[in-house]
C-alpha cells in the first residue's frame, strides 16, 4: 500500500439504518423514493428514506470537501445482480482528477461490535461537457452491499482526501530526439528542458541529428549540469542512397533509450520536443500523472495548439529575454486525438517489452496463468493532455482555452531567463 504524506480531511458522511434500507429495497419497484437529510449538530448526518418524503420541493446538497457535494442515496441493482447503494454527487474537475480522493463503505452490526468494509467506487458520469467551459460535473459513489453477511445491518461511508503537496519520491528520465529544426530555436530547447524539470524529470537522454553550434551550447550547458546525456545519432547508411527508415530510425532510438533508463529510473517519459504534458492534477508533476506510483504506465492523448500561433523563438523587446510558448499560446483545438494517434507515455520501462512511438505495444510482467500484472492508465483529457506546440496544416481552428501548461509560467520564466543569461547575455 502506498503511504501518503500530509494531512487528511476525514468526514463521516451518512448512516443508512437497516429499517430504512429494507424499506427502500422492498418498495423500490412500486414507488419512486427520494432521500431527505436530517441534520444534527451533535451527531453524524443521517439519511433516511420515508414514504411521506417521496417528493420534496427542494434538493438538499451537503458539502463534503471543497467543490464536492452529495445530495441523495438510492438502492439499486449493480453489476452481476449485486445490490448497491448509489450516492448522487456534483464535483469540480479537481475533485474528479485527484488520485487521492477515496471513500470506504463500512458495514456494522446493530451493536457496532463487528464491522466489514468495501472500497467505494467514485465515478464521473458521462456527458460532463468540460469542453463547453463547465467546471462542475455529475458523478456517483457506489457502495456494494454484502450478499450473505446479513448480520451487518447499518452502513457508514467514510471519505478522505489527502494533501498532494508532497508526492512520492519517484525518479523520471526523458527520451528525446533533437534535430535541425531547433538550430534556430534555442529558447524553445531551454523552455522544454526547464518545463520538464519542473514536472519532475531529473535526466534527459537525447539523440541528435545535424545539431547546430548554438544549440549545442545549450546541450553542453546541461551536460555540465549533469542532467543531459547527448549522443549524435548516425545511421549506418545515407538516407539519400535509396535506403530509408521512418523518422531517422526513431523506433531504434526509443528502444535504445528505454534500455538505458529502465533500471536506473522509476519512470521514463517518451515525447517530442514540441509536446508538453499538461495536467489538472496538483501538484502538476509526472508523479501526479502516474498517481504517485500506483500507475505503471500512463498513455496521454494529444491535441494541437492554435495553428495560427507563433512557435519560433520570440523575445521581449525591452529585456531581450525569451517569451514562453507555454504562457503565450493558450488556445487549442477542440479535437483530442484517440489514444492510438499521436499519444505519448510515461512508463516504468522495466515493465515494457516492446515500446512504440505513441504507446506501448507489449508489456512483459505477467503472473502465472498469463494475467498481465501492469497497471495501465489513459487519463481523460480533462485530467491530463499532451499539448502539441507546432503549426499543423490539418489541425482545426483553435476553439478551447488551455491554461494548464501556463500554470508553470511564473517559476518557468525565472528558470529559463536564468539559463539564458548564463548562455547568451
Amino acid at each position: 500500500m502506498l503511504a501518503r504524506t500530509g494531512y487528511y480531511v476525514r468526514l463521516w458522511l451518512f448512516v443508512v439504518s437497516s429499517f430504512s434500507l429494507a424499506f427502500c429495497l422492498h418498495s423500490l419497484l412500486q414507488t419512486p423514493h427520494t432521500v431527505a437529510q436530517e441534520y444534527n449538530h451533535h451527531a453524524h448526518p443521517t439519511v433516511s428514506t420515508r414514504s411521506r418524503q417521496c417528493a420534496p420541493k427542494n434538493v438538499t446538497w451537503r458539502q463534503i470537501f471543497t467543490d464536492f457535494y452529495i445530495s441523495s442515496v438510492y438502492p439499486t441493482v449493480g453489476f452481476a445482480t449485486t445490490v448497491e447503494l448509489h450516492f448522487v454527487i456534483l464535483g469540480s474537475a479537481k475533485v474528479w482528477t485527484r488520485a487521492d480522493t477515496n471513500c470506504t463503505c463500512l458495514y456494522y452490526t446493530p451493536q457496532h461490535n463487528d464491522s466489514a468494509s468495501e472500497e467505494g467506487i467514485l465515478e464521473l458520469l458521462p456527458e460532463s461537457h468540460w469542453e463547453d467551459g463547465h467546471n462542475m460535473a455529475a458523478g456517483r459513489l457506489r457502495c456494494k452491499l454484502p450478499a450473505t453477511d446479513t448480520n451487518k445491518t447499518s452502513l457508514r461511508v467514510h471519505c478522505e482526501q489527502g494533501n498532494l503537496s508532497e508526492p512520492a519520491n519517484l525518479t523520471f528520465a526523458h527520451c528525446g530526439l533533437i534535430f535541425g529544426l531547433y538550430n534556430e530555436n534555442q529558447a524553445a530547447v531551454v523552455e522544454f528542458i526547464e518545463y520538464y524539470r519542473l514536472m519532475g524529470v531529473s535526466k534527459f537522454y537525447w539523440n541528435g541529428l545535424a545539431v547546430g553550434e548554438r544549440t549545442m551550447e545549450v546541450l553542453r550547458y546541461y551536460e555540465k549540469e549533469g542532467i543531459m546525456q547527448f549522443t549524435n545519432w548516425i545511421l549506418p547508411f545515407n538516407e539519400t542512397s535509396g535506403k530509408s527508415v521512418h523518422y531517422h530510425g526513431q523506433v531504434a532510438m526509443q528502444y535504445d533509450c528505454m534500455l538505458k533508463t529502465a533500471t536506473n529510473y522509476d519512470y521514463t517519459v517518451m515525447s517530442d520536443l514540441d509536446e508538453y504534458f499538461a495536467t489538472s492534477l496538483q501538484p502538476a508533476t509526472f508523479a501526479s500523472i502516474v498517481h504517485n506510483g500506483t500507475s505503471d504506465c500512463a498513455t496521454v492523448r494529444s491535441d494541437f495548439m492554435d495553428k495560427n500561433a507563433t512557435y519560433s523563438d520570440t523575445f521581449d523587446p525591452q529585456s531581450g529575454l525569451p517569451l514562453l510558448r507555454t504562457a503565450t499560446v493558450t488556445q487549442r483545438t477542440n479535437w483530442v486525438n484517440p489514444v492510438s494517434i499521436r499519444s505519448k507515455y510515461v512508463c516504468r520501462m522495466r515493465t515494457v517489452d516492446l515500446p512504440m512511438i505513441h504507446l506501448v505495444n507489449r508489456f512483459k510482467i505477467y503472473a502465472e496463468g498469463g494475467t498481465l500484472m501492469v497497471e495501465q492508465t489513459s487519463p481523460e483529457p480533462e485530467e491530463t493532455l499532451l499539448l502539441h506546440f507546432r503549426r499543423e496544416d490539418g489541425a482545426t481552428v483553435a476553439a478551447t482555452e488551455e491554461f494548464r501548461a501556463a500554470q508553470l509560467a511564473p517559476q518557468l520564466s525565472v528558470n529559463v531567463h536564468k539559463v539564458w543569461h548564463q548562455l547568451f547575455v
